[in-house]
């Protein structure tokens, strides 16, 4: 009896320790309901606040994530702080004192979640003065990619006071906040005064802006808040690349060196010694340039090289660049077997069955430099049997000799046959081309759509791009105020206007030392649908006209 009496106590303080621990509720309706903030020390809208601890207490138990990350206190404060969770909530503790006479605003963002379903809590925001008043001005706007004419998630929009030397490349800002879904931000209770404006992506978390891997906008002219709060400022999010391209790496073989850049190449010139001028030399790609070795060259051979990336920035310095020494191994017989060469190959844009229009562009790729060619044995029949007459003009060389592009005009009604007889080319390496034959039928429109509309803009210069759903090139148009793309296939497309300032034919992104904002870019939208939808939708045998843009 006295046993079964034990175990009934035993079971009766195991039930009530089971009720008094606090856990999560299972079963029933889920719980949908955010926490909420219930009390905070010091109250939000508090004035003269001295105390270095900042409490937060919730209507339920919670759970603290990423606090580091989803805090945002501005202004910036010196030092740093310790937090401790509490039941249902947390306290905060700095190293360092607030400044005097100072608004601060604390938000907390995503970093507080109920226990039960991780319902976030929303609008968590604490603001406090340690005078008189609370500033309240405020500073509002949107940071968007104008290449892909997006709003930008998270990135970090900083104020900098203009009478102060703090930058930031290296500085961290006196007010920040982050960018909603929308690239939507707003920063309140701003003291009156002057400020310089940024948004930075910040991969890094560090608030400041690293210009080797992030993007980076700026406002040319500082904000004044004297006559009040600035609502509507637009920046423009873009990589300002102004690192110069530079040797990754450098690899030799008996009869080939290669030269490999970190970043794509628009333009490479090489300027070889007096007595290995015929050392024949190609760009491989967007990144590398090969030399040859045409003459015999056993010692390391200066080469002065002046390379071009895609923003501008130049490369030049002198590269030794040395071949390996050759190999001569005997066979089985005794002899010396012949160093191997490289590879050869040639290929032609459009290959062979794809359809052409009649305004005929045939490109003809080569893997290495060409010695010698007899292109007027190029044979171009209309219909197969009408032989269309080519002259110098139809023809043009790359820099290289690796590229031959053969344009001409073909009065074909239905398909128009390349023909190419053997040993037209002889590679440097003495690799001699085989017969080539394509058979290509014309584009009839019926299989196709077109695109076209009209431009509305002051730009002297401006380029019309035709692009892929996921920005790749399609065609371009320069400086025409009406356009059409013609002979498209049937597909989802994007327009998109650069204004070409300094009429390189390219957008540039501008430059954050001197001042100089990205050149402007739009897309087409269609104002007249709710979602502002800006995919232009192609079907086979249609005609899209009035795709109009404005470029201001």
């Amino acid at each position: 009896m006295k046993l079964i009496f034990v175990c009934f106590l035993f079971l009766i303080a195991l039930f009530l320790l089971r009720c008094a621990s606090p856990s999560v509720p299972t079963g029933g309706e889920k719980d949908a309901t955010p926490p909420v903030l219930i009390r905070s020390t010091p109250e939000s809208k508090s004035t003269q606040y001295k105390n270095q601890e900042i409490e937060l207490e919730f209507d339920e138990l919670i759970r603290v994530e990423n606090l580091k990350q989803e805090l945002l206190i501005t202004p910036s404060t010196k030092g740093d702080y310790q937090s401790k969770l509490t039941k249902t909530g947390i306290k905060l503790t700095f190293d360092q004192p607030f400044q005097d006479n100072t608004t601060y605003t604390l938000n907390f963002r995503n970093a507080f979640v109920d226990l039960a379903e991780k319902n976030i809590a929303r609008d968590v925001k604490i603001v406090f003065s340690t005078g008189k008043v609370i500033d309240s001005l405020l500073i509002a706007g949107n940071v968007r990619d104008p290449l892909r004419g997006n709003g930008v998630l998270n990135a970090v929009v900083s104020l900098y006071q203009t009478n102060d030397t703090a930058t930031v490349f290296k500085d961290k800002p006196y007010y920040s906040t982050r960018t909603d879904s929308a690239g939507n931000f707003s920063l309140e209770n701003i003291r009156n005064g002057s400020y310089r404006v940024y948004a930075v992506e910040d991969k890094n978390g560090n608030l400041t802006y690293d210009q080797a891997t992030e993007k980076v906008a700026f406002a040319t002219e500082p904000i004044n808040l004297e006559k009040g709060s600035a609502s509507n400022v637009q920046l423009n999010l873009v990589k300002i690349d102004k690192r110069p391209p530079k040797v990754d790496n450098a690899s030799a073989s008996e009869n080939k060196y290669t030269l490999e850049f970190d970043e794509g190449l628009v333009e490479a010139k090489v300027t070889l010694p007096n007595d290995y001028q015929s050392i024949p030399y190609m760009r491989e790609g967007e990144k590398k340039i090969v030399f040859f070795k045409g003459v015999s060259a056993n010692d390391s051979i200066p080469v002065q090289i002046t390379a071009l990336d895609s923003a501008g920035n130049s490369y030049q310095d002198t590269v030794k660049i040395k071949f390996a020494p050759e190999k001569s191994a005997p066979d089985r017989k005794g002899r010396n077997e012949p160093k191997v060469a490289n590879s050869w190959s040639v290929g032609t844009t459009p290959k062979d069955g794809e359809e052409v229009e009649k305004d005929l562009v045939f490109a003809i790729r080569f893997s290495k430099p060409i010695r010698s060619s007899e292109p007027k044995g190029i044979r171009i029949l209309a219909d197969t049997i009408s032989l269309v007459p080519l002259t110098e003009e139809n023809y043009q060389w790359d820099a290289y000799k690796t590229l031959l592009t053969v344009k001409a005009k073909v009065n074909a009604k239905r398909e128009i046959r390349v023909e190419i007889p053997k040993g037209t080319f002889l590679s440097i390496e003495n690799d001699t081309s085989q017969v080539i034959k394509t058979n290509h039928k014309i584009k009839e429109l019926e299989n196709y759509g077109s695109i076209g509309g009209s431009i509305t803009t002051a730009a002297a210069s401006f380029i019309i791009e035709l692009l892929t759903v996921d920005f790749k090139s399609v065609a371009q148009k320069r400086d025409t105020k009406t356009y059409q793309f013609d002979f498209l296939n049937a597909g989802d497309y994007l327009i998109r206007v650069i204004s070409d300032d300094n009429k390189n034919g390219k957008w540039d992104s501008g430059d954050i030392e001197a001042g100089e904002l990205p050149e402007k870019i739009v897309l087409f939208s269609d104002n007249s649908k709710k979602d502002n939808q800006q995919v232009i939708k192609l079907k086979q045998n249609w005609e899209l006209q009035e795709i109009n843009v404005t470029l201001q």
